[in-house]
């Protein structure tokens, strides 16, 4: 499974979230997960996988290359 660095990544989810007006806990539970885990992410703590930033993209309603590549 492919992952991404843990740099940059989560600032991009971060203003994409906020963007759409959608809280940690929404995204979280659009995804599944918990509010922590998507703060992780967000704070680059936690390793963005391939499948999580396309759940993430389809969440936010974004190409994917948004949070990859910024």
């Amino acid at each position: 499974m492919m992952t991404y660095r843990k740099t940059g990544y989560g600032l991009r989810i971060k203003e994409l979230r906020r963007d759409k007006c959608i809280t940690q806990t929404e995204l979280a539970d659009k995804l599944g997960l918990v509010q922590a885990d998507v703060s992780q992410l967000e704070a680059g703590k936690r390793a963005l996988t391939l499948d999580t930033a396309v759940e993430i993209s389809k969440a936010l309603d974004v190409d994917l290359n948004d949070i990859v590549k910024g």
